[in-house]
């Protein structure tokens, strides 16, 4: 399947489409910009803004939910451990001989 009719040019066939609209563009209208193609300025400048507003150097809410479920876990068996063979802590005792440990 072709990509169509280039939107200028209505006698040529488009080979690509803008990345932002998805117009079909000829080879003459292809507009090339940060290894994406573009119908014009505009297009080019709300990808631009979109990607700006919306990209992040922060982890995501998943991965900080992982993150801190691993510490935790870690924590606890340190604490269970720490308190059940070195401290011998009743409580501990029991729940590490309940594991075999």
């Amino acid at each position: 399947m072709g990509a169509g009719i280039c939107i200028n040019h209505r006698n040529r066939d488009a080979s690509e489409r803008c990345h932002t609209c998805h117009k079909p563009l000829c080879a003459e209208c292809v507009r090339k910009a940060g290894g994406n193609i573009f119908c014009s300025l505009a297009c080019e400048e709300n990808y631009a803004k979109f990607h700006r507003h919306y990209k992040s150097d922060r982890p995501s809410l998943l991965a900080s939910l992982v993150k801190w479920a691993l510490v935790l876990a870690v924590v606890g068996a340190a604490v269970l451990f720490i308190g059940g063979k070195v401290l011998k802590i009743g409580v501990l005792v029991e729940i590490l001989k309940k594991f075999g440990f």
